[in-house]
């Protein structure tokens, strides 16, 4: 889910607002504390929750879309907003989709055998 998330956000594209994404995520990156942190270990591999991935985009785009209408709202920034949020949709509901939203917001409630063996079992 994130490799796809990843190539749909930062590979070659026409879309403008792909784009603008791409700048929100690493301008959250360069804020850093907890969305630096966080951010380089769902890439790293050490978080591997989709949930925290979804969080992480949420994140990056209400960044692009605070961006876009500060300090004084406009129509050219209430557009440009629009796109980045129907573009991130575009992005992320697929993948959850994919990834099946039940297991991605609710994974406690996913049969055991589909999850992952605990950390103890683990060889």
């Amino acid at each position: 889910m994130l490799a796809d998330a990843f190539y749909k956000l930062f590979g070659t594209s026409p879309d403008e607002a792909r784009k603008e994404i791409g700048q929100a995520y690493f301008d959250c990156l360069s804020l850093g504390g907890r969305f630096s942190s966080d951010s380089t270990a769902l890439i790293g591999g050490l978080i591997a929750s989709p949930l925290h991935l979804v969080i992480h985009f949420l994140v990056a785009v209400t960044h692009g879309v605070g961006h876009l209408l500060l300090p004084i709202p406009s129509v050219r920034g209430l557009r440009g907003s629009a796109r980045l949020i129907s573009s991130a949709a575009g992005i992320v509901l697929p993948l959850m989709k994919a990834e099946g939203v039940r297991q991605t917001f609710f994974p406690s409630t996913f049969p055991a055998y589909y999850r992952d063996p605990p950390a103890q079992l683990k060889q």
